[in-house]
């Protein structure tokens, strides 16, 4: 009855144990039986794991895609789409002062108005202009004005009711006028926006003698939709910025990962006739004083044909670049600017027309896909043992271990005995030494290796059973072939890991 009791403890404990595992793995399958005589075999694990559990597609960098064999590949990509836009309003840099005009109070007696013609002039950086379509803002101020004036002004718009645009305001000292108007389109003369200026005095009975005062306007926040004129060659700037990564499944592959073929995939649409070379620069960063520069070519960007656009996506990768070691830092953080040369040598000086559509625009996308060679350790499981009370009179005994794997990768496993009081491994048990799964030339395995091994345990190994608190799981991958730097592996999400470990022993117990 006593050894019958001790039996169901047993087994009550182990459940509780199994409770406690880690989720990469399935549990639910317990392996062999309690055997009484010769002695006693325990199932401590049935541990199973696919590459997709480790590539867990619930984050948000990984995704899965069926590749031209068939086989659901894994890839790690950047999470948002990162796109800097240089539109019509940057290409070109024009601006108009602010114009002062005298206003002489002695042409305005008895109510008589005054008409002056100005020419506001266009002040451009990098070409010029004869025809624009923008929406802007107006302010006109008065100052040391005598009296309040009654004031017109006329502009040559094109889209204006009698090809025209009449703007009407009362001004004084304490009182200015601003406004904004939209979509007027107006043509120039050599570079000028001719206006005419109407002003008379609201005092239609007063005469005035020498007085002078003067009325302040600009036309500013220029929002352009069409632009007619020429460019010569302009730097430009794309927007900068920083492209997110997540390399935290590869966290399990602490050391010699080496991709095989990551991309850093350049988005160029070009809706202007002009040529460009891009110049970008990609900065890892791995941490505050370490990181790494994406060296290759600049890029040249062909013109557009009118009333049309190019769009083209340009490969960084290993053939160009650095990304090889670029990526192997799998930096989390990739800073990102370029800079655009438009219209180098000034090579179109023609006169062109430009809308609100022409624009060039630079997205980038990185891809990694998981092809690479990898020596590197990787943590599995820790098993806690505080409740395990029946390896306390564990006198001889040996681990039975068998595996199973497809992985392209020789897979070493260890099991370390930890004690957390002195927080240190006392022993470790080298359980199961799996050969990598073949693969063919394009780095696809081919069949399964198994492979079944008994670990006779020490005394030393007993004695630190004993004492611990945890069994600590863990497996050494190294790709096949990894001498050869040019055969990569190939992940696929249908690789597994299978492994089952008991303990067959002779226990120190009158009443087991």
């Amino acid at each position: 009855m006593v050894k019958n009791l001790y039996i169901l403890k047993f087994i009550l404990l182990l459940l509780v144990f199994y409770s406690c595992t880690g989720d990469l793995f399935n549990t639910d399958k317990l392996d062999g039986d309690i055997e009484i005589t010769p002695g006693v075999a325990m199932p401590l694990m049935h541990a199973q794991v696919t590459m997709k559990d480790i590539f867990n597609d619930d984050t948000d960098y990984i995704r899965y895609y069926k590749d031209d064999n068939d086989f659901e590949r894994i890839i790690l990509y950047q999470k948002e789409d990162s796109v800097s836009n240089l539109t019509l309003d940057d290409l070109f840099e024009f601006s108009m002062e602010q114009q002062e005009v005298d206003v002489v109070y002695s042409e305005l007696n008895r109510g008589s108005e005054f008409s002056i013609p100005i020419n506001i002039p266009i002040i451009t950086e990098n070409g010029t202009l004869s025809a624009f379509e923008a929406s802007y803002r107006m302010a006109i101020s008065g100052e040391e004005l005598t009296s309040p004036l009654y004031l017109k002004i006329e502009l040559p718009t094109i889209n204006a009711q009698d090809g025209g645009k009449i703007i009407e305001t009362e001004l004084s000292n304490s009182q200015s006028y601003e406004a904004f108007f939209e979509n007027d389109f107006f043509e120039l003369v050599d570079q000028n926006l001719p206006a005419i200026l109407t002003f008379s005095s609201q005092d239609a009975s007063r005469n005035y003698d020498l007085e002078i005062g003067k009325i302040l306007f600009v036309v500013d926040e220029l929002d352009y939709d069409y632009i007619k004129g020429t460019m010569t060659e302009n730097s430009l700037r794309f927007e900068s910025g920083s492209i997110e990564m997540n390399y935290d499944n590869l966290e399990k592959f602490p050391e010699g990962v080496e991709f095989d073929t990551p991309v850093v995939n350049l988005l160029i649409t070009n809706s202007t006739p002009f040529i460009g070379i891009i110049d970008p620069y990609f900065k890892s960063e791995i941490a505050p004083e370490d990181s790494l520069e994406l060296i290759f070519p600049n890029i040249v960007v062909p013109a557009s044909p009118e009333g049309e656009y190019i769009q083209d996506t340009l490969v960084v990768d290993k053939n160009n670049s650095n990304i090889i070691d670029f990526m192997s830092y799998m930096p989390e953080t990739i800073e990102y600017e370029a800079d655009l040369l438009l219209n180098p040598g000034y090579a179109l000086f023609d006169e062109v027309e430009l809308t609100d559509e022409s624009a060039v625009n630079l997205g980038y996308l990185v891809e990694v896909p998981t092809v690479f060679r990898a020596n590197s350790g990787m943590a599995i499981d820790t098993l806690f043992m505080d409740d395990y009370e029946v390896l306390q009179d564990l006198v001889e005994g040996s681990m039975e271990v068998a595996g199973s794997s497809s992985f392209p990768f020789q897979t070493e496993m260890f099991i370390d005995i930890y004690d957390e009081e002195q927080d240190m491994i006392l022993s470790t048990i080298r359980a199961l030494l799996l050969e990598a799964a073949p693969v063919n030339s394009d780095g696809y395995h081919e069949k399964t290796i198994e492979q079944y091994n008994r670990v006779v345990l020490t005394s030393e190994h007993i004695e630190h059973l004993k004492m611990a608190e945890e069994l600590r799981l863990r497996m050494h991958l190294t790709s096949s072939n990894y001498e050869d730097e040019s055969q990569m592996v190939v992940l696929t999400t249908d690789q597994a890991l299978d492994m089952s470990v008991n303990i067959k022993g002779v226990f120190d117990n009158p009443e087991l």
